[in-house]
């Protein structure tokens, strides 16, 4: 599997999302009258998805597979696809080599937000297990997975450069129109391109072999 964000500036790719569950009802006493049910609360942080530089904030880079589906499908429900492992190794792509990372790698999918793992050690832990390296959300895998998707700072799919530059980070204008930001000159940084008039791809993770 190949890193799916192509780096245009030196640094990583990235993104953000949130999503949240609230549930309201009423309880009936044995004589009839009726009791509203305590108000609820917003979903607290650790209770959202968010896309972050070290991962999507319910999960972490270097979360055992297992551990980071299992938290990701109880926000999300089932995943729209799944590669399961396979032998396509995992390589970077930033540095002119395409290097390879892993020599086996999976992808997971809710939609638009795609969820890398690679077998065995990598930038984040040494540890021989399946592992969450990469989270990409793209505007041409389909649609979100939930309406609430975005970075700590409002940014999602769409989100025009000027809000960008003024809430997340400066943008920088790099080839053929296309635009890109980051906060972040690392290979696991989150950050976001474009064309010339809105972010269209947000991800974070080892897309680049930890360069």
């Amino acid at each position: 599997m190949r890193a799916s964000f192509r780096n245009l500036t030196k640094g990583a790719a990235m993104a953000v999302f949130v999503f949240s569950l609230s549930s309201c009802g009423a309880d009936t006493d044995s004589a009839g009258s009726t009791t509203a049910a305590p108000p609820t609360s917003p979903s607290a942080p650790a209770d959202r998805i968010s896309m972050k530089d070290d991962g999507l904030r319910i999960v972490q880079f270097g979360d055992e597979a297992g551990v980071t589906l299992s938290k990701l499908k109880a926000v999300l429900g089932e995943p729209s696809a799944d590669t399961g492992m396979t032998a396509t190794p995992f390589t970077g792509a930033c540095g002119p080599d395409g290097r390879t990372i892993a020599e086996q790698s999976r992808e997971v999918r809710w939609g638009r937000l795609t969820v890398a793992f690679t077998a065995g050690p990598s930038v984040f832990t040494q540890t021989r297990v399946d592992q969450f390296v990469l989270y990409y959300y793209d505007a041409k895998s389909g649609p979100p997975p939930s309406d609430a998707v975005t970075t700590d700072e409002g940014i999602t799919i769409g989100t025009t450069w000027d809000v960008v530059g003024s809430k997340f980070a400066p943008v920088a204008t790099v080839k053929d129109g296309f635009k890109s930001a980051h906060k972040e000159q690392s290979a696991t940084g989150l950050g976001m391109t474009g064309d010339n008039l809105s972010v269209r791809y947000i991800s974070a993770g080892a897309v680049c072999g930890g360069d």
